[in-house]
């Protein structure tokens, strides 16, 4: 993430992070986002979540969205979860944009 970061940074646009099964905590990924950056697949639910062990949205998630980082919930099949998506839509933590997915044709 490093050197991707480094490389958005230089050329002046935003990356998009696919956070299901990060390799460590997601609130030390979320920190790292800047403005118009996008967090996708926010509410997965495999590995490191959105939510804490008491199932409270992370502290990190809330600083980063005021900070202009954007969450993305991309329904995708296999990267979306009412365990954790139930809790932080309660919680006012909504996504703030969509994507549509689409079955391939290929």
């Amino acid at each position: 993430m490093d050197r991707t970061l480094e490389i958005a940074e230089k050329i002046g646009v935003p990356i998009m992070v696919h956070c299901t099964n990060p390799p460590g905590p997601l609130g030390e990924v979320i920190r790292r986002l800047r403005p118009g950056d996008v967090l996708t697949h926010m509410y997965q639910n495999i590995g490191p979540t959105l939510l804490d062990e008491t199932k409270k949205v992370i502290p990190e998630a809330y600083a980063a969205r005021e900070r202009g980082v954007i969450f993305e919930a991309a329904d995708a099949r296999a990267h979306f979860s009412f365990e954790v998506s139930e809790p932080a839509i309660a919680q006012g933590f909504f996504r703030i944009s969509s994507l549509l997915i689409l079955p391939s044709s290929a």
